[in-house]
């Protein structure tokens, strides 16, 4: 198999848009209790994998491109590695002596994460 080949054969899917990272954030946030929360006898891998399964069918709602749920998670966790870094960064730069502009407020979609 030739590299062109190959290259040709995988496919990619398009960006996320940004109604679908807000759709993403909206639904996790509603369900954060039972997507973060420790398992017990109420709290099974069921019942978190069917939050996952309603925070695909939202996302894959206002979207142009249908997502799995692997690929939701990974945008989720990204989402917050971002978020946390911005956020250290901004008290990173609160705390500086000195003049200058003060540091970017987050945007509402990383406010909520």
């Amino acid at each position: 198999m030739t590299r062109r080949r190959f290259i040709s054969e995988m496919s990619r899917k398009e960006n996320w848009r940004q109604e679908e990272i807000n759709a993403l954030v909206d639904c996790v946030t509603d369900r954060i209790d039972t997507i973060k929360g420790k398992f017990s006898p109420f709290l099974t891998i069921e019942k978190k994998a069917q939050a996952w399964e309603e925070v695909l069918e939202s996302v894959n709602a206002c979207s142009v491109t249908k997502r799995d749920v692997k690929s939701i998670k990974k945008k989720w966790i990204d989402i917050q590695s971002k978020t946390k870094k911005r956020e250290a960064e901004r008290r990173r730069d609160q705390k500086k002596t000195g003049g200058g502009p003060p540091p970017a407020n987050l945007k509402p979609c990383e406010d909520k994460v």
